[in-house]
């Protein structure tokens, strides 16, 4: 066995052992669900789509939509947009290239590898692929990569190892969002430009009063001690909310955030609530991969969606 997995293995049961230790407060002091209205997704939306082939990779991609539950509309279905996406090799980062190709959108990522992405994906017309480490990028050329972009989507996280969880760099996904927002905010774009952040239920809208338990807070000051990542996430969207704000002229932002992540295959029903409705630490919920990014995709493509979501922190949780 590695030192890297016993030092990773030594940690988790450390946590264990504290969150089954202060879980016998939870119940007497439990979360306080989130207030305001839900937003149920569902599965299968009434939309065919044609895929015209060349050589085994899709050219052309044209969409029939019925207007049916959650489906877009044809004049939405119709608008090509330029979406940037970091994080686009990860588990849920190349979902949403999918789904963003498969919706016929233009769309450009910076991956160091493109080994995760399947062949059809890497050759598809509209994907646009820069080989690089997003901090060693320039300001000058992270400028001409969101220049024209009508969003900006970030599925960035550590690896679940040793080294990932522990190693630098400490702040990726902070430092990512800072430089891609002064990139867009050098380009002076005409319109707004979209920005979604993929975060996480641990952490706190604190535009919003989302109490927690005494035990809760407990786990998650451990968290920020031992875990570099939590403070990480936590700092990339108080970048969003505090730097770039309500009102920003140049960028617009949501931060969406999934309960327990599952690799699950196909599509099924989400629900999405202004704060968490229930503990993220003692009473955690599962969000699968393909409706983080099915939501991120409906944020970036469809304006009543982004509408409603726009400058807040909306939770995912699978139905």
């Amino acid at each position: 066995m590695s030192i890297d997995t016993t030092c990773s293995r030594i940690a988790i049961v450390c946590l264990n052992v504290l969150i089954t230790f202060l879980a016998r407060d939870c119940a007497s002091e439990p979360c306080r669900e989130g207030q305001g209205n839900e937003t149920t997704i569902p599965a299968n939306p009434k939309c065919g789509l044609s895929i015209s082939l060349d050589t085994a990779h899709a050219t052309s991609f044209t969409y029939v939509c019925y207007d049916g539950p959650g489906c877009l509309s044809t004049r939405e279905m119709g608008t090509e947009m330029a979406i940037l996406i970091v994080g686009a090799s990860g588990a849920t980062g190349k979902l949403l290239v999918e789904q963003l190709l498969e919706r016929g959108q233009e769309v450009r990522i910076i991956v160091r590898s493109t080994g995760n992405l399947s062949t059809n994906v890497v050759h598809h017309n509209n994907l646009t692929v820069t080989l690089a480490n997003i901090l060693d990028l320039s300001d000058k050329q992270l400028r001409e990569l969101v220049a024209g972009c009508d969003a900006v989507a970030s599925c960035l996280g550590h690896n679940l190892s040793f080294k990932g969880m522990l190693g630098a760099p400490h702040r990726l996904v902070t430092e990512a969002t800072q430089h891609l927002c002064a990139a867009v905010k050098a380009n002076n774009p005409s319109a707004p430009v979209k920005f979604v952040l993929m975060n996480t239920t641990g952490n706190r809208n604190r535009d919003l009063d989302e109490q927690v338990s005494f035990a809760h807070s407990c786990v998650i000051g451990l968290l920020r001690l031992l875990l570099p990542p939590h403070v990480d996430n936590e700092k990339a969207a108080d970048y969003l909310r505090t730097e770039i704000g309500q009102h920003n002229q140049t960028i617009e932002w949501v931060v969406v955030r999934p309960d327990s992540l599952l690799d699950e295959t196909g599509s099924s029903e989400f629900t999405v609530h202004p704060s968490p409705t229930r503990c993220a630490i003692f009473d955690s919920g599962v969000t699968s991969r393909s409706n983080v990014a099915r939501f991120m995709a409906d944020l970036v493509i469809s304006d009543p969606t982004w509408v409603e979501w726009k400058g807040k922190m909306p939770v995912i949780y699978n139905q």
